[in-house]
């Protein structure tokens, strides 16, 4: 190794060296594992100890903040754009705290591990970067209840979606989840648990004459879920019901396509509350009653 190229080292290790004094840099996950199409969330966090307040900004060609995404096997995933994040100002000696979506702009599309790093470039030197500490998460592509269904888009002839409802177990809870696919990419549009769920019973699916897809899922021991969502995968309704005295709640739809709750008693969790909220303890009485 030549003398100039151990300089060059030398200094790079001392650029390096300096600009983690002035920051650290610290990423954590919402999770640990996600099922495939769900937004896996990072959350960066920097200490600025520069003695001066740090200004962050960048532009689509180099942004402030860079990611390194690997798969179980090493390799780098591809990020196919480079986002210009928006400018953030750190205070001396604060720390400041900002989301990020790294499926929104990296191909996480297949089951397995992955790791994340973030590297944060110093304001007014590019050759400054400091890294984050490594996360580790998991892509699952959860289980299938039902076939996707697929249905067309109100007002879009062209375009088609597909539904899917799967169950998912993040942290020993069996989560029941639906996603929304693109009918000609065939990537998830939208990918969102609607809660837990108990796998006693099956939960009940159906799609109105609005192409909504319903679903209807037994959330704990007396509580049923009822959801409605569209093509864009927004939740647009939601009730519950209890267990009426001829059996459990079922799905019915009538012969002009709409879609309903039969064999039930109607539940709303907020009433429910505001009742309880209103009847007094027995510490809660006048004093002159004990007397």
């Amino acid at each position: 190794m030549t003398l100039r190229i151990l300089r060059n080292l030398a200094i790079f290790i001392a650029i390096v060296g300096l600009a983690k004094a002035q920051i650290s840099v610290r990423l954590d996950l919402t999770s640990t594992q996600y099922l495939t199409g769900e937004p896996v969330i990072a959350q960066v966090a920097i200490t600025n100890n520069s003695g001066r307040e740090l200004n962050f900004s960048g532009s689509t060609r180099l942004p402030w903040i860079d990611f390194i995404v690997k798969k179980g096997d090493g390799s780098l995933v591809v990020s196919p754009q480079k986002p210009a994040f928006g400018a953030m100002t750190i205070p001396v000696g604060q720390t400041m705290a900002r989301k990020f979506s790294l499926s929104s702009f990296y191909y996480l599309s297949q089951q397995g591990n992955y790791s994340v790093t973030a590297i944060v470039r110093m304001p007014g030197n590019e050759e400054s970067e400091v890294p984050s500490n490594r996360r580790i998460f998991n892509l699952s592509p959860g289980r299938p209840y039902i076939t996707p269904v697929k249905v067309g888009v109100p007002g879009k002839p062209n375009e088609t979606r597909e539904y899917r409802v799967m169950s998912f177990t993040p942290k020993n809870h069996q989560m029941i989840y639906v996603q929304v696919v693109d009918g000609k990419t065939g990537i998830p549009m939208r990918t969102f648990p609607l809660g837990e769920i108990l796998s006693v019973r099956k939960p009940q699916i159906s799609v109105d004459r609005n192409l909504q897809l319903h679903v209807l899922y037994l959330e704990n021991a007396s509580i049923w879920d009822h959801c409605i969502i569209n093509s864009d995968g927004q939740i647009v309704d939601r009730k519950y019901h209890n267990r009426s005295a001829q059996g459990d709640p079922s799905l019915y739809t009538s012969p002009d396509g709409v879609v309903s709750v039969a064999n039930s008693t109607p539940y709303d969790p907020v009433a429910v509350a505001e009742a309880k909220s209103k009847i007094h303890k027995a510490s809660d009485r006048p004093s002159f009653i004990y007397q």
